[in-house]
């Protein structure tokens, strides 16, 4: 469905015809750990870049651009789910990055006492959106919750009753998966300017207590405990490094360090028709194409390794017999195999025809 102009009343229907899908989002999201939510934020914010030249004020990607970003994430929607999300939150720039992220986020669906325990943490990690741009320093970051989370062996503890131990364990259990997916969150190749947003802590710690279930209070409590401060460098730091990479690194080393992206079939699949919606395919200047019909043009012609990959003749693969072997060829004939020699005798007239021939 292509963008429509929908008045206000309109637009506020579609978005409660929208809303089981919102719901249906922020669960398969918090299915998928602290991680899932950070994982779908990190891809939506590589496909708004691709577009900050028609994006400037609010973060945007191109619609079929978000169908795929959704599939990365492991969320699978119905194509009716995803006309509600198109249609309820896109513009004519394309789909709205930030409202989306503001209403799956996790932190929109903790309460007021749970929102003033992060808050007691750090003011910042509280702030949803894009305007939010306070950063915390990762190794701070790691040794502050590393401190909260590492709890004494719950079986030397004394415990009264069997509920009492069983809740111990329990707790103990929790403390344990989340310090994991923390070690699994912040690291330095996730965040590789050692510089983590505040936001992306509260929503990690959000997650935590919405899959702790009722000892997910008991976690945030501990992980309120922990003070955490700004960074106070951190617009210079991000500056610094990014003129950096701009400047002092050498291209042909940063080159190598790409890695080649292999366009089999898959490739096709995704990128295929989905740019199409904002500036047209992807495809080589005019000239080249047009030569490629002329006669005797013998420049790149598709194969089919290129454009299908190994998988287009599994054939030949399975059964090699059906491949003929090459035949031996012959060794070099002896020089009589003709008969006997012929021996040439010079007179003028060979020599005559020989020089004008």
């Amino acid at each position: 469905m292509d963008y429509v102009i929908l008045k206000p009343a309109e637009l506020i229907l579609w978005r409660e015809k929208a809303a089981p899908t919102i719901r249906k989002v922020t669960d398969l999201l918090l299915r998928g750990g602290a991680i899932g939510y950070l994982n779908m934020e990190q891809l939506l914010q590589k496909g708004s870049e691709e577009d900050m030249s028609i994006s400037k004020d609010k973060r945007r990607v191109n619609p079929v651009g978000f169908k795929s970003i959704m599939q990365q994430s492991g969320i699978l929607l119905t194509p009716d789910e995803h006309r509600n999300l198109r249609t309820a939150y896109s513009d004519e720039g394309g789909f709205l990055v930030d409202e989306f992220l503001d209403l799956v986020c996790p932190l929109r669906n903790l309460n007021e006492s749970q929102i003033n325990l992060l808050r007691s943490m750090c003011p910042a990690v509280v702030g949803i959106g894009i305007g939010n741009t306070s950063m915390i320093e990762l190794n701070e970051l790691l040794h502050a919750f590393e401190d909260a989370l590492i709890v004494e062996d719950v079986t030397k503890a004394k415990t009264e009753t069997k509920e009492e131990t069983e809740s111990a364990i329990a707790t103990a259990s929790l403390f344990e998966s989340a310090l994991l997916e923390m070690r699994m969150v912040f690291t330095s190749s996730r965040y590789p300017k050692g510089l983590v947003p505040a936001r992306d802590v509260g929503n990690f710690c959000a997650a935590i207590v919405l899959n702790g279930g009722n000892n997910g209070m008991t976690v945030l409590q501990q992980l309120a405990k922990v003070r955490l401060q700004l960074a106070s460098t951190s617009n210079d730091a991000a500056n610094r490094t990014q003129t950096t990479d701009t400047y002092d690194v050498d291209p042909l080393q940063s080159s190598q360090q790409n890695k080649r992206q292999d366009r089999g079939y898959d490739y096709y699949t995704e990128r295929d028709n989905r740019d199409e919606w904002i500036r047209g395919r992807e495809e080589a200047a005019a000239g080249p194409m047009y030569l490629r019909h002329l006669p005797g043009y013998s420049g790149h012609l598709p194969t089919f390794k290129s454009k299908y990959g190994r998988s287009f003749h599994p054939i030949e693969e399975s059964m090699p017999q059906l491949t003929q072997e090459k035949k031996t060829q012959p060794g070099p004939l002896p020089a009589d195999h003709y008969g006997p020699g012929v021996e040439l005798k010079g007179n003028p007239m060979n020599r005559h025809n020989f020089k004008f021939s």
